[in-house]
């Protein structure tokens, strides 16, 4: 006990931790900064939500027509430009200049914001924004407690920096639904280190919100021979996908059938170019050599990607274990690289992963910290020197602050696939 007690009052002195204390105070004035320009830019996204008033307006549409009808991209246009009309937003002829955003979800996800779409899209983006960020943190205390009882003080901070880490910025800016893949995979992990393997597959069955990335996990979960995970992902898809057909309809499942494969071809909303793959290192390098090369490039990153995962996942774990919840940690940031489709948000689904790595010896902090950091680092470091070098270069500097994000993050993932298979 009083080992135990030295070793908390030393992490209470901050001893070693200033520089993460620094570094959590330099992330959040940098991100103040942002809200306070954007808020001051009368047509940012920032004030409804950007991919939020996708979610909003197929509520508002489900409440008008019915769930059958929310994968109409005409219908949400006809909404969503209203909405944009009534907040001022320039026109291009008789209507507003954008793209419609739909949402490519199972129906059932999107029963929330029937209720949400009640509100104008502004208090409603705001009530969402707040009932996110307290479920993320209230949901990250108590994973926290239930993986580590003795929580110090240099641990608590490892959790802020993980909730000033750009993916949850990037979620309460756009007002995102991967709080849902975080609490997913955060109960997976939990169930599975108690060896409770069904329940472990229920909770896996909620990452459907956004399947793309599960692409690499299931099979790995087939290839152990987890079949009671299995068993549990099915009863909870066939439930996703069975409540979803009650509420859409065949009709709108076929809808969100050809809704899906016109994303997969390349939805101008999509960005590829600000995804945080190797599909946007193709599309950058393409767009910069004028050919398809690139797509060469991602190929043979992708093998490579998947080859470090294979030599991770060659040696046996038992299902439950540190060594396991470790690999798990690998897949996740493998799948963020290789996976179709993965913006800065989804990343939120390792975070659990990250904690639980760390708080079992797993990956150094420091590892945690970078991941965290890096991004906003990245950015703003960018920012700096590049406004500064802006008029010998005569470029707009803000023009590829996409870029930064979009790299930064497809490094931070996949150094901590690195970290693992270093360990």
């Amino acid at each position: 006990m009083d080992e135990e007690m030295k070793r908390l009052s030393s992490g209470l002195n901050f001893k070693g931790l200033n520089w993460k204390v620094i570094l959590l105070f330099g992330i959040t004035l940098f991100y103040a900064s942002l809200v306070v320009i954007w808020s001051k830019e009368k047509t940012s996204p920032f004030h409804y939500g950007g991919d939020y008033l996708a979610f909003w307006s197929t509520g508002r549409l489900a409440d008008e027509k019915g769930f059958t009808a929310i994968y109409s991209t005409a219908d949400l246009k006809a909404i969503q430009v209203g909405v944009l009309e009534g907040l001022g937003f320039p026109k291009n002829g008789s209507e507003v200049f954008y793209t419609t955003l739909p949402a490519p979800y199972f129906s059932i996800f999107m029963l929330p914001f029937i209720f949400l779409s009640r509100l104008d899209i502004q208090s409603s983006y705001l009530l969402w924004t707040i009932l996110n960020f307290l479920l993320i943190v209230g949901y990250l205390t108590i994973f926290l407690k239930k993986i580590s009882p003795l929580v110090g003080a240099g641990r608590k901070i490892l959790v802020l920096l993980l909730l000033v880490s750009f993916p949850v910025f990037d979620n309460l800016v756009n007002g995102q639904l991967n709080v849902l893949l975080l609490l997913c995979c955060g109960e997976f992990i939990r169930n599975a280190v108690k060896r409770r393997p069904f329940p472990a597959g229920i909770w896996l069955g909620g990452m459907l919100l956004k399947p793309q990335v599960l692409v690499l996990i299931l099979p790995v979960l087939l290839i152990q021979r987890q079949w009671k995970v299995i068993w549990g992902f099915m009863i909870s898809s066939l439930a996703v996908v069975g409540s979803s057909t009650l509420l859409s309809g065949i009709g709108g499942m076929v809808a969100y059938a050809r809704l899906l494969t016109g994303w997969g071809e390349g939805n101008s909303v999509t960005a590829p170019k600000v995804m945080i793959n190797w599909r946007m290192v193709a599309a950058h390098t393409n767009t910069y050599l004028g050919s398809p090369v690139g797509w060469i490039i991602a190929g043979v990153g992708c093998m490579l990607t998947l080859t470090v995962l294979f030599i991770v996942l060659r040696r046996r774990r038992e299902f439950g274990s540190s060594e396991w919840v470790s690999a798990m940690l690998a897949v996740m940031a493998a799948t963020l690289a290789v996976t179709w489709h993965a913006h800065a948000h989804m990343a939120v689904v390792i975070i659990p992963l990250l904690l639980y790595t760390s708080a079992n010896e797993l990956l150094p902090d420091g590892n945690v910290v970078t991941w965290a950091a890096l991004t906003p680092a990245a950015w703003l470091g960018f920012l700096g020197v590049g406004l500064a070098l802006q008029q010998i270069l005569r470029v707009n500097i803000l023009d590829f602050q996409g870029l930064i994000v979009a790299v930064s993050g497809f490094i931070a993932n996949l150094l901590i696939m690195f970290y693992v298979f270093k360990s």
